[in-house]
C-alpha cells in the first residue's frame, strides 16, 4: 500500500511539474496585442494597471479572466512551476463587464522561462557579427508564376546540377514561420551558410517584416540542392527565432519532432518586438 501511495504521489507531482498553461482551444475574440514576461515564482501581473485611467470610475463593474478563470484582485499570478524552454505559459486574458456577455477587450500574456531569455541573450551576443552574409547570393527581385506554378529562374544545367538557388517551392501555410509568404527559394552554394528568399502569390519578393526570407548560418539545403534535416540549422537559426517570438509575447507553440527539433509554430506571429528585431539584426533580410 505504501508503494502504491508513493507511486501515486510521484505521478501527481510529475503532472504538476509538466503542466503548461495554455489558452482555450476556442476563443470569443482574437487579440490584437500581447505581452511577453519572464517567469518568477510568486510574481503577479497587475492587469488593472494596464487600463487607461478613464476606466477608473467603472472598475467596480469590471473584472479579468485568464484562460476562463477569474483573476483574483485583477492580478495574474505566475504558475508555481517554471515553464520549460520553448514551452511558455500562455494566457488568454479578457477584461469583462459584469452585465455584458462578450469581453470588452482581450490580449495574450506569454510567460517564458528565465532559461529561454538567457539562451537567447547568449545567442544574440555571439551572433552580432554578420560579415559572413556579404558573400551570400542576392535573391531575385521577382519570379514568374504561371497558372499557379512558380517558374525556376535557374533551371538545372546540362549536368543536372542547380544554380546558386534551388527551384522555388510553396511554403506550407500551416508552418507560420513566414506567414503571408507563398513561395520560397534557398541557396544551394557550397559551405555552411545560406540565404533564403520568400515571395507572395504573384512572385514578388517580400522585402520586410518576418514574412521575408533571412540569412541562415547553417543552410538547410545541401550543395546538390537537396533538402536535409540539419540540426545545426535548427539550433542556430530556427530555435532562436521561435524564442524571440515567444519572448515578444507571441502565443506560439512549437510543432515538430520535439522542442529540440522544431520546424513550425502553431499560429501566425502577432507582434514583431524587441527580441524579434534582435534576431533580424543577426539574421538579416538580404535584398537585391
Amino acid at each position: 500500500m505504501k508503494r502504491k501511495m508513493t507511486t501515486l504521489l510521484l505521478a501527481v507531482v510529475l503532472a504538476v511539474v509538466s503542466h503548461a498553461y495554455d489558452a482555450p482551444s476556442t476563443i470569443p475574440m482574437e487579440p490584437d496585442h500581447c505581452l511577453g514576461d519572464i517567469w518568477q515564482r510568486g510574481k503577479e501581473i497587475d492587469l488593472a494597471a494596464m487600463l487607461d485611467p478613464s476606466c477608473a470610475p467603472f472598475m467596480a463593474d469590471l473584472y479579468f479572466e485568464a484562460n476562463g478563470e477569474r483573476c483574483e484582485g485583477n492580478k495574474l499570478r505566475h504558475s508555481f512551476c517554471c515553464p520549460g524552454p520553448l514551452k511558455p505559459d500562455i494566457y488568454y486574458v479578457a477584461i469583462r463587464h459584469k452585465n455584458i456577455e462578450r469581453p470588452l477587450d482581450v490580449m495574450w500574456i506569454v510567460v517564458n522561462s528565465p532559461t529561454a531569455k538567457s539562451e537567447f541573450d547568449a545567442w544574440y551576443a555571439a551572433n552580432t557579427n554578420t560579415a559572413w552574409t556579404a558573400a551570400l547570393p542576392k535573391p531575385y527581385a521577382s519570379i514568374a508564376v504561371t497558372n499557379g506554378v512558380a517558374v525556376d529562374p535557374e533551371p538545372p544545367g546540362p549536368d543536372g546540377r542547380p544554380g546558386q538557388w534551388d527551384a522555388p517551392h510553396r511554403i506550407d501555410p500551416k508552418s507560420f514561420l513566414h506567414h503571408n509568404a507563398v513561395w520560397e527559394m534557398r541557396t544551394t552554394i557550397e559551405g555552411e551558410h545560406g540565404n533564403q528568399a520568400t515571395y507572395d502569390e504573384s512572385g514578388n519578393l517580400i522585402r520586410s517584416t518576418i514574412a521575408a526570407g533571412t540569412a541562415d548560418w547553417c543552410a538547410p539545403y545541401g550543395p546538390d540542392g537537396s533538402a536535409h534535416a540539419n540540426f545545426g540549422h535548427v539550433s542556430a537559426d530556427v530555435r532562436p527565432y521561435i524564442q524571440a517570438l515567444q519572448l515578444d509575447g507571441n502565443p506560439v507553440r512549437v510543432t515538430g519532432v520535439s522542442v529540440w527539433f522544431p520546424f513550425a509554430i502553431s499560429r501566425p506571429c502577432l507582434h514583431q518586438g524587441e527580441y524579434t528585431e534582435k534576431y533580424l539584426q543577426c539574421r538579416p533580410t538580404i535584398l537585391p
